[in-house]
């Protein structure tokens, strides 16, 4: 598999092997040479380039990995986190007569309805997280604007996800969540660096008189 990280939350995951940091952006070329051995899954970490050209990098990066895999089939899967950052509607990087077509592709997002339009189409599976998934749902279908509502047969509750195979008319079915067997760390570089520039906390201390940033 190939992982598109654009902050930080897969490194360090077991049998991953992980390119780019907070200072290094990694090239195209590194990219695909390491692709190259199907024995190594990848996590390309994006921490490093500007939030506003993380857009412009992943459509030109898709070319590539759509490239190698017409030669070689791999990456057999595709992870693109943070989805709705990455493939913004607000963004035409992905213009709707683009040869580009998502196969074996997993998109992660909390704002389904963020998603370039010229993605939209193209998902055929939902699978929602949590104890509201109905909603999650209703959002990705109105987001598209020509789907027809789903309806939930079962009573959401933890620990349980839903899925909606979004083009065969069927309802959504429940899913039990299998928990990981690593620890993933959310949002690395904050934590690493401990800087969160003016949202930091300060003590402040008797009076006042302290000006200590956590």
């Amino acid at each position: 598999m190939c992982i598109i990280d654009p902050e930080g939350d897969y490194v360090g995951l077991p049998q991953v092997v992980s390119l780019g940091d907070e200072e290094r952006v990694p090239s195209f070329e590194e990219v695909l040479a390491v692709l190259r051995d199907p024995g190594i899954n990848l996590n390309i970490n994006l921490l490093g380039v500007r939030l506003a050209d993380r857009p412009g990098f992943l459509a030109k990066l898709l070319p590539h990995l759509q490239a190698m895999r017409a030669r070689t089939s791999r990456p057999h899967w595709l992870v693109i986190d943070e989805a709705h950052h990455l493939m913004p509607g607000s963004r035409s990087g992905l213009p709707a007569d683009s040869p580009f077509r998502l196969s074996e592709t997993i998109l992660v997002t909390v704002h389904p309805g963020h998603l370039s339009r010229a993605i939209l189409p193209m998902v055929d599976v939902c699978v929602a997280v949590g104890d509201a998934p109905l909603g999650a749902f209703r959002r990705f279908a109105n987001a598209l604007g020509s789907m027809p509502l789903p309806s939930l047969g079962f009573e959401a509750r933890e620990n349980r996800a839903a899925c909606w195979f979004t083009r065969d008319g069927s309802e959504p079915f429940p899913m039990e969540v299998i928990h990981a067997r690593s620890e993933r760390i959310r949002h690395h570089r904050k934590y690493a660096l401990g800087d969160l520039g003016y949202r930091s906390f300060f003590f402040r201390g008797p009076d006042r008189r302290l000006n200590l940033k956590a």
